[in-house]
């Protein structure tokens, strides 16, 4: 005797797979930013469709073309909505579209100031100063497309000739970069006040760096309690 076994065909959902597509900041509505690619196993024709889009982005039904319904504004990103892909008998598989600002430059710092023209050194040999404000409290505003990795305070201060420098991390605290410095205790060996030297350095997810423009307050020196 024989078993025949039938093969019945399975008609197939389309499949299809995560993307991620950057565009340029301020790319202006109607700008393409990317494809989205369903394949339907039995060669046949894939309609797209947007779930929970949010009226930024379109897809093209036929070609899965994406493209921007209004400009691409820096606060909005990133746009994160789900792809549909259907066969014509209505079978469906799902995807992830991410769309991300390019980064095309580096981190824009903005607003960087000091809350005070000058501030005591520590006294030499520890203790507390007779005198205030003992340290200095800088700001800046930082932005940059692909977000913001770090900054740094980079101070320099030269006496009798001789330039010591340092670095403080600055922390985001309520949208504002800020750090507090304080000079190394005697410092000012001559007794005399000084100007020490600050900037700002910060890089992005990138690895992209820049450098704000130089603060100079004057270090004064101070007698202990």
């Amino acid at each position: 005797f024989y078993v025949a076994i039938e093969v019945t065909n399975v008609d197939e959902a389309p499949r299809i797979n995560d993307t991620t597509f950057r565009v340029d900041p301020g790319a202006p509505a109607g700008t393409a930013v990317g494809t989205v690619v369903g394949i339907d196993p039995e060669g046949g024709a894939v309609a797209y469709r947007l779930q929970n889009a949010s009226g930024l982005i379109a897809i093209d039904s036929s070609s899965g073309s994406v493209t921007l319904t209004k400009d691409a504004n820096p606060p909005v990103f990133p746009i994160i909505v789900s792809v549909v892909a259907a066969d014509t008998a209505g079978n469906e598989d799902r995807a992830t579209v991410t769309l991300l600002l390019a980064d095309v430059d580096s981190p824009v710092i903005t607003n960087f100031a000091a809350d005070v023209d000058a501030f005591f050194e520590p006294p030499a040999g520890g203790g507390v100063c007779e005198s205030s404000p003992r340290m200095a409290t800088f700001t800046a505003t930082i932005f940059d497309s692909s977000g913001v990795r770090g900054a740094d305070l980079h101070w320099r201060i030269t006496v009798i000739g001789v330039e010591t420098t340092g670095i403080a991390k600055m922390l985001l605290v309520d949208g504002v970069w800020t750090v507090d410095l304080s000079a190394p205790p005697g410092i000012l060996l001559d007794g005399n006040s000084a100007t020490i030297y600050s900037r700002i350095r910060a890089r992005d997810d990138f690895g992209h760096f820049s450098e704000s423009g130089e603060i100079g307050l004057t270090l004064l020196p101070c007698q202990r309690l």
